[in-house]
């Protein structure tokens, strides 16, 4: 059942109500939407930014705590050194027991002794459950640096951190130990002395990466999980939002290890939860100590909040859309019913005027707007009627040319063996004067032409027709092109005189010895990249087809190599033209030949097309365009 015309406009009033609405709804909820999100992006930034300058804050606290160990770490370096040297520089006549223990008694803590050989191996201690430790293999970065104080004159003073329980535990997750290094007079070794003692571990309650990300992790809800790592991946302190449940089946990822070997921050999403999990590289690298107290803090931000608040905004903005397409809806129905009358008058008039019937005129309206409306349809159905006819006889005339142009332009292209082939045309309007041909008269050649006849549209395809028939024909008498060309001339001024004129440029392709003969008469020089990178320019050497009687043409030889490209080419490319009023320019044909050499004759004549696009961007096509590209 069809539709009245007030319930047309209804369901139209409302369709158009209903777009706007939309538009507007999707747009503020987007609007909402980046909101959110930016704001959340602004939490997780503040708190990646709290969490950097509390491991600063914390670091410092702890080095100074350290620092106090310095003095005493010094005085048993010193006398470390003075037993090395009454030991004859001979490690194994030293008793490190009972230096130790001696040590132990002065400082009143416990004092394990160490000495690494120039291969970064534990080669004496007094601990044997480490002797043999390979630092240059388990902690390549701490054997550099055990290096440099081995082949150095001065003692460093470390500061605490965990030492190695055995010889395979690579986390280094032992207890808290000072460590002090001095290199041998004979820079053979380098005696290590470590300090343990209660106190460092009362020390790191107070000040405590624990204890900074579980405030942290209770200050943004969104955040689920804080991990810290150290250098070696030994996890020093974690924090859960959902309880210490959630720490069965850790392992570890292998972005944190990147993020140790590029000490930079990297980020991944969790492939289980969608969640995000930041991996903030904290460089705490002292360059006067040994060890490396740089740590690697995971932050895993839940979605929970941030879908909870996007589902809120879809709800709110749901609701408001069905209100305003109610209130859409009765607007629509008083509208339609003011105006529905006067519509389905010209409906009518309208109707009978498609049908076909021009000379109908539309009816009587009852209001100023709908009787100006009236008057302008009926001046518009006259010339509508007047312009129909002259667009018939326009398109009956195009039709007919475009159909001989098709004709004319080769349809299959035969590719030479051992050559590489290619050419188009687009005319800048439904026909145009631009042509090519490519044809073979004489067995073991390849002809190609490429013309271009002054103007556009019909006229100039109409002459390009006539020019491409005479080349046709020319060519099954003679194959010298310079004889082509110079009768094609003579033939073109008795049939067209000297209304117009053709560029044109025609070789002969010898296809096994690669000789190209080759005549240009008036046309844009076409451009042979050579294998080796260098440039040459067939130049014009004689004068436009269709104007002088006693034109003089020129016949050049150019072998092609493997490699070679050869480009020819209408005015339309160079002279393409932006809307700042410069032109593509040879110069720029040449880069773009220049670029892409490498490429098939089809792709190069593809990236020429798709540059002078990019170049005048919105401005019209104006001038016919054709390329040929032929490759060795």
């Amino acid at each position: 059942m069809k539709k009245s015309i007030r319930n047309y406009l209804i369901i139209n009033i409302i369709l158009v109500i209903a777009i706007v609405v939309g538009g507007v709804i999707v747009f503020s909820y987007l609007s909402a939407k980046d909101d959110v999100l930016y704001e959340n992006e602004i939490m997780q930034a503040y708190s990646e930014k709290n969490i950097i300058e509390s491991v600063d804050l914390v670091n410092d606290g702890l080095k100074l705590i350290d620092d106090t160990l310095n003095s005493d770490t010094e005085k048993l370096l010193q006398k470390y050194l003075d037993a090395y040297n009454r030991s004859n520089a001979s490690p194994e006549n030293m008793d490190l027991e009972a230096l130790s223990s001696t040590f132990s008694k002065e400082i009143n803590r416990t004092v394990n002794l160490y000495i690494f050989n120039a291969d970064g191996i534990i080669a004496y201690t007094n601990e044997p459950h480490v002797k043999g430790l390979d630092t240059n293999k388990q902690f390549p970065e701490f054997f550099k640096s055990l290096t440099s104080v081995r082949l150095g004159t001065r003692s460093v003073k470390d500061r605490v951190v965990h030492s190695a329980q055995d010889l395979n535990d690579s986390t280094v997750s032992g207890e808290l130990t000072k460590f002090g290094y001095i290199p041998t007079p004979d820079h053979r070794f380098v005696l290590e002395t470590g300090i343990k003692s209660e106190e460092f571990a009362d020390s790191r309650t107070q000040l405590s990466y624990q204890e900074m990300i579980e405030k942290i992790g209770k200050i943004n809800t969104d955040i689920e999980k804080i991990q810290v790592y150290t250098v070696y991946q030994f996890c020093s302190a974690e924090w859960y939002a959902k309880g210490r449940a959630a720490k069965q089946n850790i392992t570890t990822s292998p972005l944190i290890q990147k993020a140790i070997e590029e000490r930079s921050h990297l980020s991944e999403i969790n492939s289980e939860s969608g969640n995000l999990i930041k991996y903030l590289f904290i460089d705490l690298k002292d360059p006067d100590a040994v060890s490396d107290d740089s740590i690697v803090v995971v932050i895993e931000y839940g979605k929970e909040r941030m879908e909870s608040l996007l589902q809120g905004l879809i709800i709110k903005f749901v609701v408001l859309s069905f209100f305003a397409i109610l209130a859409g809806l009765i607007l629509a129905f008083v509208i339609s019913k003011r105006i529905s009358i006067s519509i389905r008058t010209i409906m009518d008039d309208v109707r009978r005027i498609a049908g076909g019937d021009l000379d109908h005129t539309i009816g009587g309206m009852n209001t100023e707007e709908f009787s100006d409306l009236q008057l302008s349809i009926n001046q518009m159905i006259k010339k509508i009627k007047q312009y129909s006819e002259e667009l018939e006889r326009r398109r009956t005339e195009l039709l007919v040319a475009s159909h001989i142009q098709q004709a004319i332009l080769p349809t299959k292209i035969s590719i030479p063996e051992g050559y590489d082939l290619a050419a188009i045309n687009i005319p800048a309007l439904d026909v145009g004067g631009d042509f090519f041909d490519i044809f073979s008269r004489e067995k073991g050649t390849c002809t190609l032409v490429l013309a271009d006849v002054a103007g556009k549209g019909v006229a100039a395809s109409l002459l390009m027709a006539l020019s491409s028939t005479i080349i046709r024909v020319l060519s099954r008498w003679t194959i010298k092109p310079i004889e082509i060309l110079q009768a094609s001339n003579n033939i073109f001024i008795e049939d067209s005189g000297t209304v117009s004129f053709i560029t044109m440029f025609y070789a002969m392709l010898n296809i096994s010895s690669a000789r190209l003969q080759y005549v240009n008469a008036g046309h844009n020089p076409p451009i042979l990249y050579r294998s080796d990178g260098s440039i040459e320019m067939l130049d014009s050497n004689g004068p436009v087809i269709g104007l002088m009687d006693t034109a003089s043409y020129e016949q050049k030889n150019i072998d092609l190599h493997t490699g070679d490209v050869l480009v020819i080419y209408s005015d339309g490319v160079t002279e393409a033209m932006n809307s700042e009023g410069i032109m593509f320019s040879e110069e720029n044909l040449c880069k773009v030949i220049r670029e892409n050499h490498q490429k098939s004759a089809t792709d190069i004549i593809q990236v020429i097309l798709q540059e002078i696009r990019d170049f005048i961007k919105e401005e019209p096509q104006s001038d016919d365009i054709t390329i040929m590209v032929l490759k060795k």
